[in-house]
């Protein structure tokens, strides 16, 4: 029994364990890989499209308004009227409409839905790009802290055989004991600095995943690092004349404003249209005891002009000066625009220039790191200026990483401002 006993546990041990290696695996993940589970997976992007698909459904206003309007009415009732007993009959009436002209409202009306679509276009593509934007952001922050990881545990490794060397030095008698403990806390400290990179890369992975639609798990390995690309055309590129999202959203906005105020202004024009219809009444309604007499057919024209409204009027006056409130709105809208584009490929170009000299000041520093080991081996200098030139090296090197991250940074905020769509 006992022997049974632990080969129990060893199978629920075994089974833990590979229980536990089996979520535990790490995803991989490549920068050029974010944007399809981005697109399938985050639902305020199929929202989005969903929306757009509503907008597109309410267009071809104008052809369907000629279309025939058809309407029926029936009913039972029970009544007495005047000197009859109380009768029970059916009652009913049908009839088809059509538009032959609405005043021009019916293609004011048209435009101001073809607009929506343009706005609801505009709109999922600028969310689009904003979510793409994001998990891109997330991804480099990813990056930027296992580069961070990496390159602390590369210094720990360093500062590990530093402190051998300081051992042997106090074997030797050439050091004090003060000289190995600088090293064994400075060990401590970026023991320290890596537990905090991985933290930082839990966190980005949670908030990684929800941008990517999928469940929550904090291992999201990424496999591109912060590489800097040196001849980015995106740095000069005119988007002035592009149709990109942001553009055709003013765009968008004006046009629906114009087709509203054009729609507002038509109020005075006359509406015809050509009926035809057929109605049962009831004895009660007409004083007729056959059934038959009591059937009626109309065909004719409808004339419905509106001579004076002071409401109508006033709206048409408010309309048109949203219209022209609009239109300035957007000419200053796309000088802000264009400024934010503009502004953003000035800051690109100022990183681009700061990565290399960062470039440089690390090969400087790694080459005076080298020669204060050297120093420190022939005793010329301590464990504190080893230190003090490891911290050098690391400051430069964390300053390239911030810079390459301020440069993905920048460009994933242009790119999802310039992202064209077509009209």
């Amino acid at each position: 029994m006992k022997v049974f006993l632990i080969n129990y546990k060893r199978l629920g041990i075994l089974a833990i364990g590979f229980f536990m290696s089996t979520f535990a695996m790490a995803l991989d993940l490549k920068f050029e890989d974010l944007e399809k589970p981005t697109l399938e997976g985050n639902t305020s992007i199929h929202a989005s499209g969903l929306r757009l698909r509503a907008m597109e459904a309410r267009t071809g206003y104008l052809w369907k308004s000629f279309l025939p309007v058809l309407g029926v009415q029936a009913g039972y009732e029970t009544f007495q009227t005047g000197t009859y007993p109380t009768y029970s009959e059916p009652y009913g009436q049908t009839g088809v409409r059509i538009n032959i002209f609405n005043g021009f409202r019916d293609t004011y009306q048209s435009q101001v839905r073809n607009a929506g679509v343009i706005i609801a276009r505009a709109e999922q593509a600028v969310l689009t790009q904003r979510k793409l934007s994001e998990a891109r952001l997330l991804y480099s922050k990813l990056a930027y802290n296992k580069e961070l990881q990496q390159l602390y545990q590369a210094i720990l490794k360093d500062n590990e055989e530093a402190q051998k060397s300081a051992r042997f030095r106090l074997n030797q008698g050439m050091v004090t004991r003060t000289d190995v403990l600088e090293f064994e806390i400075y060990g401590g400290q970026l023991r320290e600095e890596i537990e905090s990179a991985k933290h930082e890369m839990q966190i980005v992975s949670i908030q990684l995943s929800a941008a990517l639609g999928m469940e929550q798990r904090t291992d999201i390995n990424p496999i591109d690092l912060l590489n800097h690309m040196h001849d980015d055309a995106l740095v000069h590129a005119d988007f002035r004349k592009i149709p990109t999202a942001g553009s055709l959203l003013i765009q968008g906005e004006e046009a629906y404003r114009v087709a509203e105020s054009s729609r507002a202004g038509s109020w005075w024009l006359p509406s015809v249209d050509v009926y035809s219809e057929y109605a049962l009444f009831t004895l009660r309604e007409r004083d007729y005891l056959l059934r038959r007499d009591r059937d009626d057919w109309a065909t004719g024209i409808h004339l419905s002009w509106t001579f004076f409204d002071t409401n109508a009027m006033t709206d048409s006056s408010a309309s048109s000066y949203e219209r022209k409130a609009m239109h300035e709105d957007a000419k200053q809208k796309f000088r802000d625009y264009s400024a934010k584009v503009k502004s953003i490929q000035e800051e690109m170009i100022h990183l681009h220039d700061l990565i290399h000299s960062a470039e440089d000041r690390v090969k400087l520093g790694e080459t005076y790191l080298n020669s204060t080991r050297g120093d420190y081996k022939r005793g010329v200098k301590n464990s504190p200026d080893v230190i003090a030139a490891i911290e050098k090296q690391i400051g430069f090197q964390k300053t390239l990483l911030d810079r390459k991250l301020g440069y993905r940074e920048a460009r994933d905020r242009l790119v999802a401002l310039t992202q064209s769509i077509e009209k």
